[in-house]
């Protein structure tokens, strides 16, 4: 188990819930050393206020977390980030969003700005076109590591050819970049669903996925993606991704200091 998280969201994105406190002293009680709070990023266009934060909701979470960081440092190191997707045509004001925190986790869920969610839909097509948003993403330098890169088997009943080049491409521009990949514990609580060739399986984590990263040496970080304070004690968690990838030989981060942090 690791003693700290990155992956932290609140209740500005919409789909969260509890107050930047209370996650703190959940973080605190499951014994971390090490919080980052990565809520959605809000992009002054995007209408999509219930799977991101809205922009009026910014200075609002860079205040309580800097607070909460003061009042806690004590007791548990806080760290200040976003999980982000990445545009081209909003490159600009993802740089302005970089420099407000200390660190940005990759978390592509859309193609487009208020594009379809890709674990709604996810074509061969899609799947590649979302391998190619990550690959520009990891050139950045702006991100510390990429989150659920397996996302897109929500919308998959196969584990195609597209799916397996996509992969590759993924992993290799993270090992590129000199970033972390995320093994999403939060996945499972989507349940099991049947791909072909494969069973009855979890979307993500996907075996067959982490397959592919155990034949590279590249970084690996587990995060529960938590959307509730509770979820930060739910150390069974671990023990289902452990089932899931049993036998894979993974480069787990044990330190915070491995990771790209400002």
């Amino acid at each position: 188990m690791q003693p700290f998280n990155f992956h932290t969201h609140t209740v500005r994105c919409g789909h969260a819930v509890g107050s930047d406190e209370e996650y703190v002293l959940k973080a605190i009680e499951a014994n971390m050393n090490t919080l980052g709070f990565s809520d959605h990023v809000p992009y002054r266009q995007s209408v999509l206020h219930k799977e991101r934060m809205p922009y009026e909701l910014k200075d609002d979470y860079l205040i309580s977390v800097a607070q909460l960081k003061k009042k806690y440092e004590d007791k548990i190191q806080i760290f200040l980030g976003y999980e982000a997707e990445y545009f081209d045509e909003h490159m600009d004001e993802l740089i302005e969003r970089y420099n407000e925190v200390d660190y940005m986790i990759l978390g592509q869920h859309n193609l487009s700005l208020d594009g379809i969610d890709l674990g709604r839909s996810a074509t061969d097509e899609q799947v590649l076109a979302y391998a190619s948003l990550i690959e520009k993403a990891c050139a950045t330098g702006l991100f510390t590591y990429l989150a659920h890169p397996d996302y897109f088997m929500l919308a998959r009943n196969d584990f195609s050819e597209a799916c397996v080049q996509a992969s590759h491409r993924i992993i290799a521009a993270v090992k590129k970049a000199g970033m972390a990949l995320e093994c999403n514990m939060n996945g499972s609580r989507y349940g099991k669903k049947e791909v072909q060739g494969l069973g009855y399986v979890y979307a993500y984590p996907l075996r067959s996925f982490w397959e592919i990263v155990g034949d590279s040496d590249v970084l690996v970080i587990a995060g529960y993606d938590a959307h509730t304070p509770q979820t930060l004690l739910q150390s069974e968690r671990y023990e289902e991704v452990a089932t899931i990838l049993e036998g894979i030989n993974l480069n787990w981060i044990k330190d915070v200091s491995q990771l790209i942090l400002r």
